[in-house]
């Protein structure tokens, strides 16, 4: 509470953003960054203010969803299907209370979502180049003994996990369907699709053109830091030629969704 007071006391003199902001936060790609500082934007001398700000925490929806996925009743039981869908629901949940004005989390794009809230919520994010963003991700997962953290890269990119991190762009742009198929065409397309519905898309590489567009957008400054950045790791100056084109080839779906969104917003 003292150490942001300075942030609350010029808050209490600031214009507060208008719109409803809704971040979608990409793994990898800078989010955490984007959250502090929104978050800040919404700090207050008076504390139930602050409940306008809402974090839906991916560690409480793995917990959420792993206990549904273990009941083994058949009276308590929910389909797979609901399992992976929690962040969605919560999302909705918060975006049906009224004094809720940010909403931020690793939440894929909800079609429910758009079509009900569109009106209100501002819908962002934040990308990076999908290559170095699978790289980072899977040395995040080894400097934090994150899932598969023990696997070399070489078996790393010929698991089913390694895979699926190169279609992450599809999943969190073209939102989950009933058929859970984020890595065919039909999802590519809902992925582009979406990238028009979003009000501002930034890019790691370019956080001051972000800043811009952000601001010329909601009439309010942020102040991007970095945070949570993967400490360099010596082996990535081992990655190989033949492991880039093969990373290149995992992420060549989100490497289209990338390039159209840079072409939108750059």
């Amino acid at each position: 509470m003292f150490k942001s007071l300075p942030i609350r006391i010029r808050n209490s003199f600031t214009t507060p953003i208008k719109e409803k902001i809704f971040f979608l936060h990409v793994p990898k790609c800078g989010g955490n960054s984007i959250k502090d500082s929104l978050k800040r934007n919404y700090l207050s001398l008076g504390c139930k203010q602050e409940r306008t700000f809402i974090y839906i925490q991916s560690t409480a929806e793995n917990r959420v969803a792993r206990m549904l996925g273990e009941e083994e009743s058949t009276e308590f039981s929910v389909p797979f299907d609901c399992v992976l869908r929690v962040p969605e629901y919560l999302l909705l949940y918060h975006m049906n209370q009224s004094h809720v004005r940010c909403i931020v989390g690793h939440v894929p794009f909800s079609e429910i979502a758009y079509r009900n809230f569109s009106h209100q919520y501002a819908f962002i994010t934040i990308l990076r180049d999908p290559v170095e963003r699978w790289i980072s991700e899977y040395f995040y997962n080894r400097s934090h003994s994150r899932a598969n953290a023990n696997m070399t890269m070489e078996d790393y990119l010929e698991s089913p996990y390694g895979s699926a991190q190169g279609t992450q762009y599809v999943l969190y742009l073209g939102g989950r369907s009933n058929r859970n198929d984020h890595e065919s065409r039909q999802a590519v397309q809902r992925a582009l699709r979406n990238i028009d519905r979003f009000a501002v898309i930034g890019f790691l590489e370019d956080l001051s053109l972000f800043e811009q567009q952000f601001r010329h957008r909601f009439g309010v400054r942020v102040d991007i830091g970095r945070k949570n950045v993967t400490a360099f790791n010596p082996s990535r100056e081992q990655i190989t030629p033949e492991m880039r084109k093969k990373i290149e080839n995992i992420c060549e779906r989100d490497c289209e969704i990338y390039e159209q969104a840079r072409q939108r917003f750059s």
